[in-house]
């Protein structure tokens, strides 16, 4: 679904090595602009992807069969920045860090990509629907059952209200421009969760 309007913004950007899952959670935390934010994560294991929204310190996940230390990839975001993370397995995890502000990350300051001229606003709707519940079942607190009958049942982190039935992931594509005067999107961010009613 592609966003219409060109948005003016900057894009600045850190890397780190050698960072577990668990420490650059805790470093994406440390920063102030963060910590106040509803935040969302998507965590990448061999068996299954999982949604996840912040509860306190850790993450809350509704699927029993979770397990952080599984974990190949992650994305952790919210409205300020987003935090990716690679497992290696000879330890040599990747994370990067996205964001329009420059802050500190992990005793690195975020640098800015000169040649990002703006932004476009996205959205990216989750597969299926709003699943409806059988008389005297309800979704756990902040949270909705989506599904379709291709992939099953899954929970999304978000509260649908009465006539929402669908719901999709926010972002922004960022364009560059390159020297043969090409504008491309050289990297997207993950920006939040949010209802869905169509257009």
């Amino acid at each position: 679904m592609a966003g219409t309007e060109l948005g003016e913004c900057s894009l600045y950007a850190a890397s780190a090595t050698k960072t577990t899952l668990s420490e650059a959670i805790t470093a994406f935390f440390a920063i102030a602009e963060n910590a106040s934010k509803e935040t969302f994560a998507i965590f990448y294991a061999p068996h299954k992807c999982f949604l996840a929204k912040r509860n306190g310190k850790t993450f809350e996940v509704k699927e029993s069969d979770f397990d952080l230390s599984r974990v190949f990839e992650a994305r952790v975001f919210n409205e300020i920045s987003e935090m990716r993370w690679l497992n290696d397995p000879n330890g040599n995890h990747a994370v990067a860090l996205l964001s329009e502000t420059q802050f500190v990350y992990d005793g690195k300051t975020l640098q800015k990509d000169e040649k990002v001229i703006g932004g476009l606003r996205q959205k990216y709707l989750f597969w299926g629907e709003r699943v409806k519940l059988k008389e005297g079942e309800q979704n756990p607190s902040g949270w909705t059952k989506f599904g379709s009958a291709r992939i099953g049942p899954y929970y999304i982190p978000i509260t649908l209200k009465e006539g929402e039935e669908y719901a999709k992931f926010t972002a922004v594509e960022y364009l560059k421009t390159y020297e043969v005067g090409n504008v491309a999107v050289v990297d997207e961010r993950l920006t939040g969760i949010e209802a869905y009613k169509g257009e």
